[in-house]
């Protein structure tokens, strides 16, 4: 699977659309499968190189975004608060992800770039490592579904303008 999934080379369904919200989904096909075998469908820690460490935030609430921040690849965060909010002081446009049943949040951006957006994704468990084929069994945190059941997870993101 290449790094950061196959998410991000895929094309989303627009389900639903009012003012200030959408919904976009994806479902299994050939393509996803070539990745992740199974039917898919879904409607303050930092691991920084596979190591937990420290890291200071501002005021004890806020991690100011600096584009050398995603130089070793994603930060992630660990069990922390269940809904972050990114906004610029340069704009009145605020993005809030709400993740109730989610144990991490990756944020990144192409590492050693200039880029002009950042990623955030709220994780269920820990990805793997590139390049390297892992036991998913004895993966930490995955989940794990006998045949014929199912697991549901939501998450949202809202758009605010001042």
């Amino acid at each position: 699977m290449p790094i950061h999934g196959f998410l991000k080379n895929r094309v989303l369904t627009l389900k639903d659309q009012h003012n200030s919200s959408i919904t976009l989904s994806l479902f299994a096909d050939r393509d996803t499968r070539e990745y992740y075998p199974i039917r898919i469908g879904f409607g303050p820690n930092i691991l920084r190189n596979g190591k937990n460490i420290p890291f200071p935030l501002v005021d004890r609430k806020s991690l100011p975004l600096v584009h050398n921040l995603f130089d070793d690849d994603a930060i992630i965060l660990k069990n922390m608060a269940k809904e972050v909010s990114l906004f610029s002081p340069n704009n009145s446009t605020m993005i809030t992800l709400t993740y109730p049943d989610m144990h991490y949040l990756g944020i990144w951006h192409r590492p050693r770039t200039r880029a002009e957006y950042v990623c955030i994704e709220p994780w269920s468990s820990l990805p793997g490592h590139e390049d390297t084929i892992e036991d998913l069994e004895k993966q930490s945190d995955l989940i794990s579904l006998p045949t014929g059941k199912s697991y549901h997870n939501e998450w949202s993101i809202t758009v605010t303008t001042n």
